[in-house]
């Protein structure tokens, strides 16, 4: 099964279901939202049979000419994803929620994982 997100006028994918989260729309984040931040989706890649690296993806089109602000806003998204998914994976939330994201997800290991932001 693959993935496709339309955002911002941008087309993403497709991607590997098992190696991409929507995690802007996941119960978690739902659950948690309380006006937090967060970007669109994680994708997962893998090397081998081991997953390698995390990329947290954030669509823009475009940027304001006052830029910072508007990169304090990705900044706030890019750390509330890392710190949730690490939460996650760490069962902070319960070892339902883990259990819940996609399946190369399961297999991370977060002392090998890389993290792009």
């Amino acid at each position: 099964m693959t993935v496709e997100f339309e955002e911002s006028g941008m087309h993403f994918g497709p991607f590997e279901g098992a190696a991409c989260f929507p995690i802007e729309t996941s119960d978690i984040y739902k659950s948690l939202q309380a006006n937090m931040k967060i970007v669109e989706f994680v994708l997962a890649r893998s090397h081998g049979n081991e997953v390698a690296e995390l990329l947290f993806v954030e669509a823009k089109s475009t940027v304001p000419r006052d830029a910072a602000p508007f990169m304090d806003e990705i900044r706030q998204k890019l750390t509330n994803a890392l710190v949730l998914i690490t939460a996650i994976l760490l069962e902070r939330h319960g070892p339902e929620n883990k259990r819940a994201l996609p399946a190369d997800f399961q297999r991370i290991r977060l002392s090998s994982v890389a993290f792009k932001l």
